[in-house]
C-alpha cells in the first residue's frame, strides 16, 4: 500500500497524456489560447505504461485519464483500454470535453471502461462558443449516444461561473432529473486564469435545486473514485453531486496523486510541489529506486489546500489547469 505521513491511503492515480485540448476554455488557458508543449517533452506511452505498472506494485488500483483533452492525442483510445490489462489495475476512466468521443463510444463500452466523465458548463450554443470555442452538437450527441446505449457510469462535470451560467442550474440538474446519471457542480479552483472569474457557492445552488425540485435527500452510497457528495431528489432518475474543494474540504480523505504529461508528479492540485519521474520512465533508475522515490515523495504531499489563504502561499502551483489534467 502507497501510505502517506497523514495514514492516507494513495491508490488513485490521475494520469495527464497531453496537455492539447481542441477547446479554448477561458476559466482554464490564459487568455484562451493553449500554449502547447513539444512531443519531445511529454511522456510516451510506453513511458506512462512503465510508471503505471510500477505504481500497481505499491496500491495504485484506479487511473483516470485527462489532458488538455485526452482524445486530441494520436491513437489515446488504444493506450486507454491497454490499461485494464496492467495487473493490479481495477479501474481505468477518462475525463473528455466530449467533442470526439462519439466514435470511440463503443469500444469503450465494449472494452469495459470504468467511467466517462464529460465536462459541459453550458446547453446553451451561444455561450458554449463563447467560453470554448467549440460546438455544443458534438457533446450534446456524445452524451445521448452513450444514454442510448444504456452506459451507467456517465458523469457531467459542470463548473458553475457567477455571471455566466448560473441561470443554467436548473437545467443542468434536468439532465439527472430524466436521465440516469450523475451531474456534478464543482466549484471553480483559482488556478492560473481561473482566478478571473467567480465561483458559485454549494448552498446557492442548494436553494435553487429545491425551490424547484422540492426538499433533497443524501445519497451516501460510493459512486466512482472521486470527492463528491450526492443528494438525489424524488423523481429524479440520477443524481446531483458538488466537489468544491474550497468550502467543503475533502482533503483528510484525499488519495490521489498527478502525473503531469510531462513526467512530474503532482501530490496536490494547489501546490507545486512534487518530483521528476522522468528518470524512471528514461531508464536511468531500476524499478526499486524508483519505488522508494515514490515513497519518499508521499511523505511531503500536503496535508491540505490553503485556497482561501492564497496571500500566503510559498509553493502555489503556477501551471494552468490544461498542464495539470485537473
Amino acid at each position: 500500500m502507497a501510505i502517506d505521513r497523514y495514514g492516507r491511503n494513495i491508490d488513485y492515480l490521475r494520469v495527464s497524456i497531453t496537455d492539447r485540448c481542441n477547446l479554448n476554455c477561458k476559466y482554464c488557458m490564459p487568455d484562451g489560447v493553449c500554449k502547447k508543449l513539444s512531443h519531445n517533452d511529454i511522456l510516451t506511452y510506453e513511458e506512462i505504461t512503465k510508471i503505471i505498472k510500477a505504481f500497481a506494485k505499491i496500491g495504485i488500483t484506479k487511473i483516470k485519464i485527462t489532458g488538455g483533452e485526452p482524445l486530441v492525442r494520436k491513437d489515446s483510445y488504444e493506450f486507454i483500454n491497454s490499461l485494464k490489462k496492467i495487473d493490479g489495475i481495477n479501474e481505468v476512466t477518462i475525463t473528455t470535453n466530449g467533442i470526439l468521443l462519439d466514435q470511440y463510444i463503443d469500444g469503450f463500452i465494449e472494452n469495459g471502461i470504468d467511467g466517462i466523465n464529460i465536462s459541459l458548463d453550458t446547453l446553451n450554443k451561444e455561450k458554449f462558443k463563447k467560453l470554448t470555442g467549440g460546438n455544443l452538437d458534438k457533446v450534446k450527441k456524445s452524451i445521448q449516444d452513450l444514454i442510448d446505449k444504456g452506459y451507467k457510469n456517465l458523469k457531467i462535470n459542470s463548473v458553475i461561473i457567477k455571471d455566466f451560467n448560473e441561470d443554467e442550474i436548473i437545467d443542468l440538474a434536468k439532465l439527472a432529473k430524466d436521465n440516469d446519471i450523475a451531474v456534478r457542480f464543482i466549484e471553480l479552483m483559482p488556478i492560473g486564469n481561473a482566478k478571473k472569474f467567480e465561483s458559485v457557492k454549494r448552498d446557492y445552488i442548494l436553494s435553487k435545486l429545491e425551490k424547484e425540485f422540492g426538499k433533497y435527500s443524501i445519497y451516501d452510497k460510493k459512486i466512482g473514485n472521486g470527492p463528491a457528495d450526492y443528494i438525489t431528489f424524488d423523481n429524479f432518475k440520477g443524481k446531483i453531486g458538488f466537489i468544491d474543494a474550497i468550502d467543503h474540504k475533502f482533503c483528510k480523505d484525499c488519495n490521489r496523486v498527478r502525473l503531469t504529461s510531462t513526467g512530474k508528479l503532482k501530490l496536490c492540485l494547489q501546490y507545486d510541489v512534487g518530483i521528476n519521474l522522468k528518470d524512471f520512465a528514461k531508464g536511468d533508475i531500476t524499478e526499486e529506486e524508483f519505488l522508494e522515490k515514490i515513497k519518499k515523495a508521499l511523505m511531503i504531499k500536503p496535508k491540505e489546500n490553503s485556497f482561501k489563504d492564497l496571500d500566503n502561499i510559498i509553493d502555489e502551483n503556477t501551471n494552468t489547469m490544461n498542464e495539470i489534467g485537473g
